[in-house]
């Protein structure tokens, strides 16, 4: 960082274009509790939310499916597909503060496999400081996750030094609660209005997805870091370091701590991939002397 920071050096990067992003789940934050807070965020919505109450039987098969994929460790192929399409539905007709303040209340609540961790508590303490380090050589940090936006800007708020206009995420339609036509170019926005969700998702924030809206937020310019976990971000990373006029790097978070973290079963062949594709991979096993600092796995206990 040093030699970008120099303006007598080749590899000088303005300020203006020191740029990096952050997958969320599984780089920022823990995804393994045992799967996406996302995801027990709509279960919680379909079971436990008593201003909820007319859940259907697609949105109870959902969450039940969640359930038994949690109690298996294993995601069956089709449920990352059918889940997004039932979270848009489950949160339909709120508006943008009702969601934010359901997603705030959701994440006081405790994650399953660690000591009093609550989801608000589930940041991985060396990217914490890592964002904080780039923040002060004047890099401009962004989040580009699957998960929704909202969920997103309200789980980092207070959190991390990223504002909320440099989060990226899967987005779903708003309307304008007055307005009921086809046509809201049409519609005038009146002072007692407000925006409302609704089940249309407009966007899916994941692999190709990352590339489109990263370069729909930024433009021309490109992020000259880039941090990931899985496959899905080998998208961003490849978008980051090819034609890139500036140095620019690729980094895999690799979970393979089963101590400390869960570890994910297919670590070896990820940093094997990942090496061959021109990433630095980083081993949360060697690389990092805290995971989740101040809170203690335990066993995992899953009850309906």
């Amino acid at each position: 960082l040093n030699t970008i920071s120099d303006t007598k050096s080749d590899k000088f990067i303005p300020e203006t274009d020191r740029i990096a992003v952050f997958d969320m789940d599984g780089t920022l934050y823990g995804e393994l509790f045992p799967l996406y807070a996302e995801w027990w965020f709509f279960y919680n919505r379909v079971y436990h939310d008593s201003t909820f109450t007319s859940p259907d039987a697609a949105m109870k098969k959902a969450a039940d499916n969640i359930l038994n994929a949690a109690k298996a460790r294993t995601l069956p192929p089709t449920l990352e597909e059918e889940v997004y399409r039932e979270n848009t539905r489950v949160f339909e007709g709120l508006t943008v503060k009702e969601y934010r303040e359901l997603c705030k209340s959701f994440m006081d609540t405790y994650v399953i496999g660690y000591e009093n961790m609550k989801f608000k508590d589930a940041f991985y303490t060396p990217m914490v400081e890592l964002v904080s380090y780039l923040n002060s050589y004047d890099f401009t940090c962004y989040v580009c996750s699957g998960s929704d936006r909202e969920f997103c800007r309200e789980l980092i708020k207070d959190r991390l030094e990223i504002s909320e206009d440099h989060i990226i995420g899967s987005d779903v339609e708003y309307r304008t609660k007055g307005h009921t036509e086809e046509k809201p170019h049409e519609y005038t926005y009146t002072i007692n209005d407000n925006l409302i969700r609704t089940s249309n998702r407009l966007t899916t924030n994941l692999k190709s997805g990352k590339v489109q809206n990263l370069a729909k937020q930024l433009g021309y310019k490109k992020p000259v870091l880039s941090f990931g976990n899985s496959s899905g971000d080998e998208s961003m990373a490849n978008y980051v370091i090819s034609d890139n006029k500036y140095l620019s790097k690729a980094f895999m978070l690799v979970n393979d701590d089963n101590v400390r973290e869960y570890a994910t079963s297919d670590t070896i062949k990820r940093k094997e991939k990942w090496d061959e594709l021109g990433y630095t991979s980083i081993s949360m096993k060697d690389d990092f002397k805290n995971i989740y600092e101040g809170y203690t796995k335990t066993s995992i206990i899953i009850n309906d």
